[in-house]
């Protein structure tokens, strides 16, 4: 597992800057891998500190899902390209109640009227 962990860092860290800050789960082979690849970043292994990446994975994972994977390079690049800018922009939340704003009061709107207006309102009508 080490030898492994050590390969995927290098990898990584072949392909761009070196990170100040590293983020993972309390595995216990990421510390001694860290110190020795990046002894200048600080390892991040919080509780819940990688809920933001796992969940991040689970909507790309969603979009990935109807398309049944990619098959080409160019929907790769079409993908990870917009699924960056999302992760850049997350969406708004939304709210749980939505305010309704009162019907303003004028010709053709209801009204609400008590039991005995309705009948006395009758009055003049021919009752069969």
């Amino acid at each position: 597992m080490h030898k492994l962990t050590i390969a995927i860092f290098t990898v990584a860290l072949s392909h761009g800057r070196r990170p100040v800050e590293v983020t993972t789960d309390k595995a216990a082979v990421y510390p001694r891998v860290l110190d020795e690849l990046l002894p200048d970043a600080q390892h991040v292994d919080a509780r819940r500190a990688n809920n933001r990446i796992e969940s991040d994975h689970s909507q790309l994972r969603a979009r990935l899902r109807p398309m049944r994977g990619l098959k080409r390079l160019r929907s790769a690049q079409t993908v990870s390209s917009g699924h960056a800018n999302v992760a850049e922009h997350p969406p708004r939340p939304r709210r749980t109640r939505r305010r309704r704003r009162p019907a303003p009061a004028g010709v053709g709107c209801l009204h609400r009227a008590h039991a005995g207006g309705l009948i006395s309102g009758l009055s003049g009508l021919a009752m069969s």
